[in-house]
């Protein structure tokens, strides 16, 4: 009913938030300055944006077990990541991508690292054509980017991007949210460039920018979409 509520109004987005275990959630739909007056000050912070079929900004979420892959440095793979798929955006769709257009987002804990990536520049059709770039990505990485970028998955060799996160009406974490009852928050990596790259104003509208950056589904003039 979220869904098709938003559909008679403009300009919103539809967010979720945990209630109890399990993956119990509520639904609200609402823009995202009034969402974000409220959400601010909240003190528990358990919130999704549900990402609708249409436009969205290319997103990812890595992660892997440090138990299961001892030898892995996330914040080099991560960061060696975004400059090959730079690369390829610009040699294969046009599409200038820099490091600084692209909001990094950490909630790593002792056993897992768990970061998100926002493309603020680039967007797809629907979060299903995601899916198939970066099938199509993956399959022109060299041997050694391969290897690089493999992890060990419950005794199974996988890629560090969950490719299960495109399909209809995903939730995906905000920032600032834990899981429900989890202690950490996806919070600005420290070796993002693109928070130091909006206008230095107020710590608080920093936020707030840094909060529409996140938002999948929040597509502005300077982000292509790539058919």
């Amino acid at each position: 009913r979220a869904l098709k509520f938003s559909q008679t109004k403009v300009g919103t987005i539809v967010f979720s938030y945990e209630i109890d275990i399990g993956g119990v959630r509520r639904f609200l739909v609402s823009t995202k300055e009034t969402f974000w007056s409220k959400y601010k000050e909240d003190r528990d912070k358990n919130c999704y944006e549900v990402i609708k079929a249409g436009t969205c900004k290319l997103y990812m979420d890595l992660e892997f077990c440090f138990s299961e892959n001892k030898s892995k440095n996330g914040q080099f793979m991560t960061t060696k990541l975004i400059e090959r798929i730079n690369v390829f955006i610009l040699n294969v769709c046009g599409v200038d991508s820099q490091f600084k257009d692209v909001l990094i987002l950490d909630s790593t804990t002792e056993q897992k690292f768990s970061v998100h990536l926002i493309f603020k520049k680039v967007c797809f059709s629907d979060n299903v054509a995601i899916k198939s770039f970066l099938t199509f990505f993956e399959s022109k990485l060299s041997i050694e980017d391969q290897n690089l970028f493999s992890i060990s998955h419950k005794g199974k060799l996988s890629t560090f991007w969950d490719s299960k996160v495109y399909t209809r009406h995903r939730n995906f974490r905000l920032f600032l949210s834990t899981k429900y009852q989890k202690p950490t928050p996806l919070v600005v990596a420290g070796y993002d460039k693109s928070v130091e790259a909006l206008p230095q104003t107020s710590a608080s509208d920093i936020q707030f920018a840094t909060f529409e950056s996140s938002l999948v589904q929040n597509v502005k003039e300077e982000c292509t979409v790539i058919e």
